[in-house]
């Protein structure tokens, strides 16, 4: 993730200063403000709030709002519900915890689960019903001996007698010559 990036810049205060290079993703003692936590969080306000159009900067701070430098440098205050809070470890809390581990984080990445329209919901659970009951149908036609054999046109057709094909001949035939 590199902090040189347009969304980033308008994420971040008027006239702040990105680094031009890979944040690090490290998970750190909570003393120490991480960078890459800082602007996700200033990404997540500037995405998912309210544009205040009538607030200078003074006041918007003075609420207790986000200001941004916005893209295009059009500063803008932002209300938003991002809220960040402190994860303390049990190591720093409880005396005698082992600190043997330590984490580090390769990549970063999110998992996003979206939940369909009811609606679509409904057509969709209607929809796989009508397939499998069709699918059953001509399954039990098939295996109960009402339509054995190739579909021509949507309809069954007999099978060919397995003798008549081996023989050429009708099993009335057959008889008929013994």
């Amino acid at each position: 993730m590199n902090a040189k990036c347009t969304r980033f810049h308008a994420a971040s205060t008027s006239g702040a200063k990105l680094i031009n290079q890979i944040l690090l993703l490290y998970v750190c003692v909570h003393r120490a403000p991480n960078a890459a936590t800082t602007l996700t969080g200033q990404l997540l306000v500037l995405l998912t709030g309210e544009k205040l159009s009538d607030m200078n900067e003074t006041t918007c701070h003075k609420t207790r709002l986000a200001w941004m430098g916005g893209y295009n440098f059009t500063e803008m205050c932002i209300n938003s519900t991002v809220n960040y809070s402190t994860a303390v470890s049990p190591a720093f809390i409880i005396d005698g915890y082992n600190m043997k581990s330590e984490s580090i984080w390769q990549t970063l990445s999110v998992r996003m689960f979206l939940k369909p329209l009811a609606a679509t919901e409904r057509f969709g659970m209607i929809l796989g019903s009508l397939v499998a009951s069709t699918l059953i149908i001509l399954e039990n036609r098939r295996l109960l001996g009402t339509c054995r054999g190739p579909h021509i046109n949507d309809q069954c057709s007999m099978a060919p007698d397995p003798f008549q094909v081996l023989t050429n001949k009708t099993k009335e035939e057959v008889l008929l010559e013994t």
